[in-house]
């Protein structure tokens, strides 16, 4: 009573299937590829888990110490203090602020320490 498909009619929706089957497997093998060599900005971390650093620090046993709390050094602001050359101008190049810091006898890696990463990391990279 009933007739089987004509064998050109199975291959087409055989080969239809295989098709889409092909086009979805390329397409999770791309997402995942995609997904594996994406990049994470500069400060994806700092963003997203702002109190992360400072617990790995103190877990790796990285530079910390205990300071009071409040300035101690200065009751008022001075726009001439500020302009006398003894903080480096946010423009310094990586040498300069080596000199400067070594000038008050720090060494390199105080440096590091007490400056910020990202500024330190424009300037080795304007540097090379």
């Amino acid at each position: 009573m009933s007739e089987a498909a004509p064998s050109s009619w199975r291959m087409r929706s055989g080969g239809f299937a295989n098709i889409v089957t092909l086009v979805v497997m390329i397409t999770a093998i791309s997402t995942l590829v995609g997904s594996a060599s994406a990049h994470l900005s500069q400060n994806y971390y700092s963003k997203t888990c702002p109190k992360l650093f400072p617990s790995v620090y103190s877990v790796l046993g990285g530079p910390n110490w205990k300071v009071k709390l409040g300035r101690r050094d200065a009751k008022t602001a001075s726009l001439s203090a500020a302009n006398s050359g003894v903080i480096p101008p946010p423009t310094s190049t990586l040498n300069n602020l080596i000199t400067r810091f070594q000038a008050r006898g720090l060494s390199t890696k105080d440096m590091v320490v007490l400056s910020d990463n990202n500024k330190l990391t424009s300037l080795v990279l304007k540097s090379l």
